[in-house]
């Protein structure tokens, strides 16, 4: 399900919960990295560059600023494996194909043949473009509409393929990589959702199902994998459905909006609307908001006890990114008038506000070590998280998108003219500049 279409749609002004729109290394989507946004692709290791274009891929090693420049017609969707040595990548071109490039040479190591007439929603439109989702033990999970399909990721060849009655929402793979665990589009009974969990052990095909009273959504994980969240915000009533993913089995509602964002620690964040608050579905002596502290709350809810607290954070709809140690969430909103950035330090449950220019989080990345952000807003903007300040950085030339180096030392910015700038955040030193679109 598109997010981000779901909720503009319901709630026109803006979006809150979770912010989609970090960027980092590796496969920043479970389902890969689309390339129709001509974004920057960075393997997990930081070792290479990637972008697209209509006809080719661009493939540039990070030490030494060479580029290599692969054929392919209309390639869609990248994703790299757990190794960083090769990435898997959907082209339509003549035919609909999933290819394996080794990157270290640049040759294909297999093409593998997509199902037919298996499309999934992307944005506004359906397309052929299978979520991509390289397993720990090295094979790759291919989710299409109503079927997936396991592949060797050494020859290509199918393993298995599961088919489900309704169509697939969401793909993901399990904490532990055993299961493909699969949300699937929520039907109505009179006007009570119910969604469809199922998950498949790739070893064996064998499936649970596990039926959940909510709409469908992304599903999110608790960092031991013991428990999902599932929390949609295009629904009219959007509680935060708690499942027990190792026994298959659905515990229970919870008062929330979503969707669920979860970093590196045992916190889960998710926002409380005091004028849409079930207090039905709150245990007894559980925190409920106040509404004259403000219309949101945002919920931190600790996933191992799912017990929770709340933080007032006023009447804009929040939209929240969690830093990569888990100690911050860093609060902005969509709506037409957003306000500035805030922070809120998860243990102390204090807000700061950031001083600076007033800009939102449309296009950004974090530093590994959780110290700042880096953001394009028509122009670069560096905010120093402990100090809670943005500021702009200037620039020679206009940035459009921009990645991060695996270490944080590098920045990858694209600009107007489709030049790939590396920029390190700190001397403001630039390196390599490559045409790579």
């Amino acid at each position: 399900m598109n997010i981000k279409l779901a909720c503009t749609i319901a709630l026109f002004a803006g979006c809150g919960g979770l912010n989609l729109d970090e960027q980092g290394p590796g496969n920043n989507d479970t389902g890969g990295i689309s390339l129709d946004a001509l974004d920057i692709a960075v393997s997990p290791d930081g070792r290479y560059i990637i972008a697209s274009h209509t006809d080719h891929l661009t493939i540039e090693r990070a030490d030494s600023c060479s580029e290599r420049t692969i054929q392919m017609a209309d390639p869609e969707r990248l994703a790299f494996s757990n190794d960083g040595n090769s990435i898997y990548v959907t082209s339509q071109g003549l035919s609909s194909n999933l290819i394996a490039i080794d990157l270290n040479s640049g040759l294909t190591r297999f093409v593998h043949p997509l199902l037919e007439n298996n499309f999934r929603w992307e944005g506004d439109s359906i397309v052929p473009t299978p979520d991509i989702l390289p397993t720990s033990d090295g094979n790759i999970v291919l989710a299409y509409s109503k079927n997936i399909e396991l592949i060797s990721a050494t020859s290509g060849a199918t393993i298995l393929v599961h088919d489900t009655e309704n169509a697939i929402s969401d793909a993901t793979l399990s904490v532990d990589g055993k299961f493909a665990l699969l949300t699937l589009q929520h039907s109505f009974f009179i006007t009570n959702p119910t969604t469809i969990i199922e998950r498949v052990a790739l070893a064996t095909g064998i499936t649970k199902s596990i039926s959940v009273p909510n709409c469908d959504s992304k599903l999110a994980q608790s960092p031991d994998g013991r428990y999902g969240f599932l929390s949609p915000d295009g629904c009219e009533v959007d509680p935060i459905s708690v499942i027990d993913l190792q026994n298959g089995v659905f515990l229970r509602n919870l008062p929330g909006f979503g969707p669920v964002g979860i970093g590196a620690g045992a916190t889960a964040v998710a926002y409380v609307d005091s004028a849409n608050f079930n207090s039905a579905l709150a245990p007894t002596g559980t925190q409920t908001p106040d509404p004259r502290r403000g219309r949101y709350d945002l919920m931190l809810l600790d996933t191992t006890q799912l017990s929770w607290r709340m933080v007032p954070i006023g009447n804009s709809l929040p939209r929240y990114a969690l830093t990569p140690d888990g100690n911050s969430v860093i609060i902005d909103s969509d709506d037409l008038n957003p306000g500035p950035l805030r922070i809120v330090n998860i243990a102390s449950g204090i807000e700061t506000t950031v001083s600076g220019d007033d800009v939102t989080l449309n296009n950004f990345v974090i530093t590994p070590d959780s110290h700042e952000i880096y953001l394009i807003a028509e122009q670069l903007y560096a905010l120093d998280i402990a100090g809670a300040r943005v500021q702009p950085v200037s620039l020679p030339y206009t940035p459009v998108s921009i990645n991060i180096s695996l270490d944080g030392s590098k920045l990858y910015i694209r600009d107007t003219s489709n030049l790939i700038h590396e920029l390190d955040p700190v001397s403001k030193i630039t390196g390599c500049t490559s045409r790579l679109l």
